[in-house]
């Protein structure tokens, strides 16, 4: 709906979050959404910062983070 209202819907990738909470701080749940984060935050072929809109939680950003914690120097 976000996307819709900015007129930029089917311009913006949008993944899906986990199915399920994280079962605890320090245990990342997989998902396309924190899958989605770990690429782009690790592209090599741009300089452009990097933002990270989510509808909800934060799960996908923790998870993504405690997946590969590199990237956290990543975001802006």
């Amino acid at each position: 709906d976000i996307l819709r209202l900015m007129g930029r819907a089917g311009k913006v990738p949008v993944h899906a979050g986990a199915d399920r909470k994280m079962p605890g701080p320090t245990s990342p749940v997989r998902s396309a959404g924190a899958e989605a984060i770990i690429a782009e935050a690790m592209r090599s072929d741009t300089a452009l910062p990097l933002y990270v809109a989510v509808g909800g939680g934060l799960n996908e950003v923790a998870s993504a983070l405690l997946i590969e914690p590199a990237i956290a120097s990543r975001f802006t």
